[in-house]
């Protein structure tokens, strides 16, 4: 086998490059080795910068192939995201169920409890008769109620 030793650095701010990983593959393969690597990125004010430098010098022959390349990376945002006001859907099934097709999911959300005029039906989305002015609470997805 050969072995192909390389480094990933990071630049923060524009500022100095700093070694954050140095490692090697070691083996032998006749198609393409991909690794990943998790890199925790400081705090910073504008912007980070990475770098993969191979630190092996190249084999310079046609039986080993020695290239690396940097095949994708991934921002990982590692937060506790909150979705106020926002109504979420999990659903888990079995793909084998749908013969390998996409389902199409539908659902009928009740909205949310707010103030409604208190003539109004939101089941039906009706007024009935003369608004006192007073409200009551009710389940409705009336987007012009919803944003009162």
């Amino acid at each position: 086998g050969n072995t192909v030793k390389y480094a990933i650095d990071l630049q923060t701010d524009g500022g100095a490059w700093q070694t954050v990983l140095e490692t090697a593959v070691s083996g032998k393969t006749t198609s393409g080795y991909e690794r990943s690597h998790r890199i925790d990125l400081p705090q910073a004010g504008s912007t980070w910068t990475l770098r993969l430098r191979k630190v092996s010098p190249d084999a310079n022959s046609v039986k080993i192939g020695d290239v690396m390349t940097l095949q994708s990376y991934t921002e990982v945002i590692d937060a506790k995201l909150r979705y106020p006001h926002t109504a979420l859907l999990y659903i888990e099934f079995d793909s084998s169920q749908f013969n390998g097709s996409i389902p199409q999911i539908s659902c009928e959300p009740r909205g949310r409890v707010i103030r409604v005029p208190d003539n109004y039906n939101p089941e039906t989305r009706e007024y009935n008769g003369t608004w006192s002015g007073g409200f009551k609470w009710a389940w409705t997805d009336n987007p012009a109620w919803i944003y009162y």
